[in-house]
């Protein structure tokens, strides 16, 4: 089992901004290679107690500003994950938890974009399994 799981979030700004909906324009992937994760707006990435979750967003267009701005929902409330936002030694800041829970559950939690200066949000999970 490898410690660190990397989410990757891909975002077409331009059209979620022309839209208001990022859900229909964000897709997720994780590293994770488990039939049990699944792909799309609403990731659920199958993780363990004591791992390690790397997100990082990135636009489809060169053009456009894409940020994290912060996480919000069950998962944070409570206190599952408590992602911090990383910058030193990368081009592309990125945010970072170690999932602490004992209760093994599927855990909802929101992710706030900024979008060429506009925030949205969608909400993915994550399934602690034993």
């Amino acid at each position: 089992m490898n410690n660190t799981i990397d989410v990757l979030v891909i975002v077409d700004a331009e059209r979620a901004l022309a839209t208001g909906n990022l859900g229909a324009h964000v897709l997720l992937a994780d590293s994770t290679g488990q039939n049990s994760s699944t792909w799309g707006a609403e990731l659920t990435t199958t993780c363990h107690n004591g791992q390690t979750i790397n997100w990082r967003v990135e636009a489809v267009s060169p053009s456009s500003a894409v940020a994290i701005v912060k996480f919000t929902g069950q998962a944070i409330n409570t206190e599952v994950i408590a992602p911090n936002k990383q910058t030193s030694g990368s081009n592309n800041p990125f945010w970072t938890s170690e999932v602490e829970t004992r209760t093994c559950a599927n855990y909802q939690y929101s992710i706030v974009l900024d979008l060429d200066g506009k925030q949205m949000t969608f909400d993915p999970f994550i399934n602690v399994v034993s």
